[in-house]
């Protein structure tokens, strides 16, 4: 973990996709063919993220409507931050916060779906996520949003111990944020401590869908 905190997370990368076309593995590679893999934010909207039109007045006015329409933790919420997001990095093309903001709304929506075992769409999404993660990294790579995007789309590709180092730094710097205690419930081993997490992330944010569906399905399974 030291070794990790001295580097960028852009340095400590994993490559989450596969992109050719005829492959479906995930593979791990160096961190300069990582990042020369996933692509930059292109300006592609979001598969199954349908919203209306906004007009922001600005870029940092679109992303605080994003972080609103995210903070409804729904799907119909997710879809709307995505637009206001994707809208918000047009307008500025250098605002980190917003390509944070567009990782973590696309990747939560994909694991909504996934959840529902809409397994099409919520690959598409987790695919479209990569690119304004790596964006977020590099302008702003200690960032609480930069950090969560990194460990969330670690955890949803399976990649553990990434994930569990990088919640280790968001710990650090915000211990009570219902999303990280979120994902710090299922990297636990035992199910004791993975209910307390999934609690914990409840009661900080009681409408976080994820964390109540994932603390049920733990209350359920302990009896």
């Amino acid at each position: 973990f030291d070794v990790l905190r001295q580097k960028s997370l852009t340095d400590q990368a994993i490559e989450f996709f596969d992109l050719r076309d005829n492959a479906g593995e995930i593979q791990r590679k160096t961190s300069e063919r990582i990042l020369a893999a996933l692509p930059l934010y292109s300006g592609v909207r979001s598969a199954n993220a349908e919203a209306p039109e906004l007009t922001c007045a600005s870029a940092y006015e679109c992303y605080l409507r994003g972080r609103q329409y995210y903070r409804w933790f729904s799907q119909d919420g997710y879809r709307q931050a995505i637009a206001a997001f994707e809208r918000a990095v047009e307008l500025d093309p250098t605002y980190a916060l917003a390509y944070a903001g567009l990782a973590e709304a696309r990747a939560f929506l994909a694991a909504d779906l996934t959840y529902l075992s809409d397994f099409s769409d919520a690959e598409e999404l987790l695919r479209q996520a990569a690119g304004p993660a790596r964006q977020a990294l590099e302008l702003e790579p200690e960032s609480l949003e930069s950090l969560r995007a990194m460990a969330f789309l670690y955890l949803m590709r399976n990649f553990y111990e990434e994930a569990d180092a990088v919640v280790r730094r968001i710990e650090q710097v915000a211990p009570d944020d219902a999303e990280t205690l979120w994902i710090r419930g299922t990297l636990a081993a035992d199910a004791e401590t993975r209910l307390e997490y999934f609690q914990a992330a409840v009661d900080l944010a009681p409408n976080l869908t994820i964390a109540r569906q994932f603390l049920g399905d733990q209350l359920r399974e302990m009896g």
